[in-house]
Order: structure tokens, then sequence, then C-alpha cells
């Protein structure tokens, strides 16, 4: 491919452009590094994918202590921060000095790179730094790897031209996805209206405990000290494959092979999955509806409803109890909920006629959603075409779109 004159070719090794910081986390069991930490400390799971992640504040936070005694620096403000390992390929940038764990990779830009138009060039390469991972065992991107990654590298004025026309499309994007959350606050408020406070229970409601409604698995992890376990026979969820923000659950990377099943666990399809293992308090009672059969790690709980019971009505039961359930979880510095406590946690219980007249509003509202979801998918292939061209030299300033 012949770029327009003046643009250039780098790799994301080359230490002159780009400083790259890593990463380890401080051990869990040590309360010094953790308790009244004052530094800001991010991981994997909260940052979104397909997106530049703009990011001004942290879940957790570790002290000076906990920092000296791990391999991990203090970023400053504006690297472009990357994950190479377990969801390959989430972008952000640090409007805040920060650290991060081993899963990021972070680069701090010359004065002749742009932040935003480096991060704008690794959102278009998701399938690639996929392959730099390597293994389907455990995808991670090493470091030479990740250094071989080359990048079209145009003059600062044309950067800036095409770091704001991608902005206007991820703005497009952005409308695109608060139509969605305005579509999952309108079931919100139809369950309120119906049911009530599903904690308060101001109606009265009977109350069961969870394991009323169903049986329920926790998963596991089959070893990976044999990669046989893995590879492209049956799905295999993660913690953050659950995002409260999408009812049904996104697509897993990763994959177990038939002999992985048979060690692994099996949510079929209706099961309701709940993360009940994470770093983060917040992250603990997220849930998502299995729209396919799927296994899963041992950080989540799934829950596979009875016949006289509505998936739909349960999903949003939980959903709006989830600080409920956080109520439970152990204080420690790994925040969880185990499946005995899980399965006596109590949720209303309204008569089945009326359960299934909910999921009937949610059903009607998600063909809505599918539509939008068709809309969305266009953007976004409009938006991928439109980044490809901007890397490929064909937005250079003066050319039309």
């Amino acid at each position: 491919m012949e770029l327009p004159e003046g643009w250039k070719i780098v790799s994301l090794g080359d230490e002159k452009i780009f400083k790259r910081y890593g990463g380890s986390t401080p051990s869990k069991s040590q309360s010094e590094y953790w308790n009244n930490g004052v530094i800001p400390w991010l991981s994997n799971t909260e940052l979104k994918d397909n997106e530049i992640n703009f990011v001004s504040s942290t879940c957790e936070k570790i002290t000076q202590k906990g920092l000296d005694n791990c391999s991990a620096s203090l970023l400053p403000k504006n690297c472009v921060l990357l994950t190479c390992t377990a969801s390959i390929g989430k972008v952000g940038i640090n409007e805040i000095e920060l650290a991060t764990n081993q899963q990021f990779n972070s680069f701090q830009c010359s004065e002749e790179v742009l932040p935003k138009y480096l991060a704008f060039f690794l959102l278009t390469q998701k399938n690639n730094l996929t392959k730099l991972g390597g293994s389907t065992s455990f995808c991670h991107i090493n470091t030479k790897n990740l250094g071989t990654l080359k990048i079209p590298l145009p003059p600062l004025p044309v950067q800036r031209h095409i770091v704001a026309v991608l902005e206007q499309a991820e703005a497009v994007k952005r409308q695109r996805r608060e139509a969605d959350a305005l579509t999952a606050a309108l079931l919100q408020s139809m369950f309120l209206e119906m049911f009530g406070d599903p904690v308060r229970n101001e109606r009265g409601w009977e109350k069961k405990d969870l394991k009323k409604f169903g049986e329920i698995k926790t998963g596991n992890t089959p070893p990976r000290i044999n990669p046989s376990n893995y590879g492209d026979f049956t799905e295999w969820i993660k913690s953050d494959n659950i995002n409260s923000q999408s009812m049904y659950l996104e697509k897993s990377q990763e994959f177990l092979s038939e002999e992985g099943l048979k060690i692994g666990r099996l949510a079929p399809k209706k099961s309701i999955l709940i993360t009940c293992i994470a770093g983060s308090l917040s992250c603990i009672g997220n849930a998502a509806i299995a729209d396919r059969d799927v296994t899963f790690n041992q950080q989540i709980n799934a829950i596979l409803p009875k016949s006289d019971v509505s998936e739909l009505f349960l999903y949003y039961a939980i959903l709006m109890s989830q600080e409920y359930i956080q109520n439970h979880a152990t204080k420690s510095m790994t925040k969880m909920i185990n499946k005995g406590v899980l399965s006596e946690l109590q949720f209303i219980c309204p008569p089945l006629v009326l359960q299934q007249q909910f999921a009937r509003v949610v059903q009607d509202v998600e063909r809505i959603r599918e539509q939008q979801v068709a809309s969305g998918r266009q953007i976004e292939g409009l938006c991928e075409g439109l980044m490809q061209r901007a890397f490929d030299g064909e937005l250079s300033i003066g050319k039309t779109l």
C-alpha cells in the first residue's frame, strides 16, 4: 500500500516515539498495599470494548507502598492504555495519573504522535492484536510481539484532521448507545410500575430464596496446563462478558474444546449468569441472560430457571436488586458472594401470569431493541470503514469523505 507524501511507517516498539509502561498487581493479601489507598488503580473490566475509554476515575486505589512493591508505574496523563490479555484490544486514555495491572501495556507518545490518533488506530487493530496474542488457551500479547505492530504516521496537521473526523463518527455511535440505554431504562420503569421496588417490596409480594427459582451452578476453569481443554467448540464466559448495560451475554473471545466441555460447567439457553467474584464491589451482581448454550468460569454463578419462572422477570428482579446482592458480599480485598449465600437471598415472586405479562412487554421492547442493534451494526460498519480509510491515507486534509 502506497501512503501519501509525508507519511511514514513506525512500529509500536520504537522507543523514540512511544515510551512503554507495563505493570503487575500488588498482593491482595497485603492490606497495607490497599487499605486507605489514594493512587487510582485500573483493571481490564473497567474499560468498554470498541471505543476509546477516557479514564477519569477508577474503582480501586492502592497505597504508595503497594505501588513501590510491584513493577507498575504511575502513568502520566494522556497515556494510551491497551489491554493485552483476556479481552485483548480495549483502548483507553487516562485523564488522571494512575497505575494499571499486568493486563495492560500503556504508551506515552512523543510530540510527533497525538494520543487520540494512536488510540483510534489501535481500535482498528482488534483482529491483528488477537493474532499477536498467539495461544488459544490463554491469549496474551508479549512485549516483543506488540512492538512489531506497524503504524502509519502522517504529519501532525493530518493527524488532527483524522482525529476530528473520527470523533464525529464516535459521536454518532455514542448517540446510538444512549438510545439503547434509554430503552433499558424504559423496561426498568415498567418493572417498577408493575411490581414496585423488589427489595423494599412495598406491594407485599411473596418472597422466596433464589434457589427456589431454579438450579444454581458455580462455573469453573478447566486446567490451562492442558491446552487441549481450550479450542473452538463451546463459548467460555468470563465476568467481563457480563455487561450490566446489556440484557444478553456479550460474545466471549475464549472457547473450550470438546474435551474441556467435559470438565466445564454448561449453562443452557435462558440461564441467568451473575458475577459473584470480582476485584471491585461494583461488578458483583452484574447479570445477563444466556441466549445460547455457554460454559462459564468460577467467578460466575448461573441460575437455570424452573418452568414456572420467567427468566425475563427474574433477570430484572436481580438487576434491580444489585445493591442488595452487593451488601451480602465479603468485605475482603477480593469481593465475593458464595453460592450458599446467593442461594438464600430472597427475591419477590409474583404470580406467573404477571411475570409473563411483564415478559411480553420485554419481548415487545426487545423487538425495538433488535432494530436498534441492526441500526447500531450499520453505524459500526460505516465507522469501521471510515477508520480504515483514515489509516490508509484517504482522509488527508482536503479530501472529501
